[in-house]
């Protein structure tokens, strides 16, 4: 498969900005939701990375914590389907635990958590990772009808990920020269591979 799009190829990387030692405490303080307004992804990816239709339900469970997630591909007013890049836990103290989807005629409304995992032994005394949003999956959330002209929501987020910012660093027109496009995938880095985070 090509890595080319038919869109502009956009080329980004994750920028977090995390308040150190915000996994110290799990905080019930969840902010509001937000609208999400557009194409969020580190690098292009393929498409089948989005093959994957996670299980939502209503509400979350109990201990999951909102985290953030961003749209991974092009989608339009037919999209049945929202790929999206996701947290997915800090590496040491915090995994997946699920999703939330909330519809009506006006919203879309998506939500992405992680959960505080069990550590025993020597694992248990380590410290906590202080960027919580170490870890990035992808999937995509099943819709009951089409998206429509219903606005994108993003569920709040638990307070240690309210730092936590996806910063777009260009944006490029498509060409017919692969050597450009391998120079200017080359200049978006650092970005994580899909390898290391799958």
């Amino acid at each position: 498969m090509s890595h080319k799009r038919n869109s502009a190829a956009i080329a980004l990387a994750l920028c977090a900005t995390l308040a150190a030692g915000a996994l110290t405490a799990c905080s019930n303080d969840v902010g509001p939701p937000t609208e999400n307004t557009g194409m969020i992804t580190p690098f292009t990816i393929e498409d089948d990375f989005f093959d994957e239709v996670v299980e939502t339900q209503g509400k979350p469970g109990k201990g999951w914590l909102s985290a953030p997630w961003g749209v991974g591909a092009k989608i339009d007013a037919k999209s049945t389907k929202i790929p999206i890049i996701y947290v997915a836990g800090d590496t040491a103290c915090t995994g997946p635990a699920g999703f939330t989807l909330k519809e009506s005629k006006d919203e879309v409304t998506i939500g992405v958590y992680t959960i505080e995992v069990e550590r025993e032994g020597k694992d248990a005394e380590k410290p906590c990772p202080t960027n919580p949003a170490g870890v990035f999956k992808y999937g995509s959330v099943k819709l009951s009808e089409p998206l429509g002209d219903r606005k994108l929501m993003h569920a709040g987020l638990e307070k240690r990920y309210q730092e936590f910012k996806w910063q777009v660093l260009k944006t490029e027109e498509p060409t017919d020269n692969e050597g450009e496009d391998a120079k200017d995938t080359e200049d978006a880095s650092p970005s994580p591979s899909p390898e290391e985070d799958q």
